[in-house]
């Protein structure tokens, strides 16, 4: 089950994650550098929900930047090793993805837990 910060509280998430646990992905839906979301708790930096998620058993998380969606500008590899350090959460990658060379970079080393 996938639940987004866009449309989904906190509470929501934490909730879902009680009910089944190791089961939900968590998709940071983002939009200028912030968590896209209607729940003011969640009005953060990406970085900053990721450490809060270190918390919730969720299965994984989607980083998806919704401004980048279909702008081919490729992905963000200083962002995404920053995400993938502080998360205890494989990280997968949304709406970012240009070409091959993308994805040959998400098979580097240092994006130990990135995924396609």
């Amino acid at each position: 089950m996938i639940i987004g910060t866009e449309t989904a509280s906190f509470e929501v998430i934490e909730y879902a994650v009680i009910q089944f646990p190791d089961r939900i992905d968590m998709s940071i839906d983002m939009k200028n550098g912030y968590v896209l979301t209607k729940d003011t708790t969640m009005e953060v930096r990406p970085e900053d929900l990721v450490r809060r998620m270190n918390e919730i058993e969720l299965k994984d998380i989607i980083i998806l930047d919704l401004g980048k969606v279909g702008t081919s500008t490729g992905i963000d590899e200083i962002f995404l090793k920053k995400i993938t350090d502080l998360s205890t959460h494989n990280i997968l990658v949304g709406g970012t993805i240009k070409n091959m060379q993308d994805i040959d970079t998400l098979e580097i080393p240092c994006f130990g837990r990135a995924l396609v």
